[in-house]
């Protein structure tokens, strides 16, 4: 599979605690929040090790706003290298995947790797793809429609998707895209996971073997529409 090299941009110390602490500690929470203080410590240290890099910021920060407890913090703080490179963000991005509280949800970033580089994503079409896939659940309080709409919030509050800002009617967003980084990511884990195969031309390897339940061309959205 081909590897991509991305030109990472680098926030300074305020511009990258100003970025973390608006996913890890949204002001519509704030007022809840015991010890922000020992946030507020915890958290700029951890933006340190993010060395400015906007993504790792804003998907650590999504994580973290899942485990308000300055335990949590004090623990990821302790392992976390501290590294320039994109590895670095690869395991935070791993982190926020395996932190997501179901398997519906992480089929629904796996299936993202479908989509092509820096393509606008329409959520109606997104939330029709789920639900024909199977990955949004019956449940007794919601639509599926509804819950797939919660599905894409909660992607987005934790950085897997970005918001079109201007697609946003009515405070709800009807396009997004993925950051190249994300997309990347996904690709490898869900060829690694058979959740998909992921192949540029239209050619069978002649080997025999079983597809995966997901098929994709990564140089069309042909297949997806």
């Amino acid at each position: 599979m081909q590897t991509h090299v991305h030109a990472l941009r680098s926030l300074d110390e305020e511009q990258s605690w100003l970025l973390f602490s608006s996913k890890a500690l949204p002001s519509y929470r704030i007022s809840g929040i015991q010890n922000l203080d020992k946030y507020e410590e915890l958290g700029r240290k951890l933006t340190r090790k993010c060395a400015g890099l906007p993504l790792a910021l804003a998907v650590l920060g999504g994580y973290l706003s899942k485990n308000l407890n300055t335990q949590a913090w004090s623990d990821v703080l302790l392992c976390w290298p501290s590294t320039k490179d994109t590895q670095m963000m690869r395991g935070i991005i791993a982190r926020s995947y395996k932190n997501l509280p179901n398997h519906y949800l992480r089929s629904c970033v796996l299936y993202l790797a479908a989509f092509p580089e820096d393509y606008i994503i329409s959520v109606s079409a997104l939330i029709n793809l789920w639900i024909a896939e199977g990955f949004i659940p019956h449940t007794p309080k919601h639509t599926v429609e509804k819950t797939a709409r919660m599905y894409v919030s909660e992607l987005a509050q934790r950085s897997f998707l970005q918001v079109v800002p201007t697609s946003i009617i009515h405070e709800c967003a009807e396009e997004i895209r993925i950051h190249d980084i994300i997309r990347d990511w996904c690709i490898e884990e869900a060829t690694q996971d058979g959740f998909l195969d992921v192949i540029h031309e239209k050619t069978t390897s002649g080997h025999g073997e079983l597809p995966s339940p997901h098929l994709f061309y990564l140089y069309t959205v042909s297949q997806i529409y």
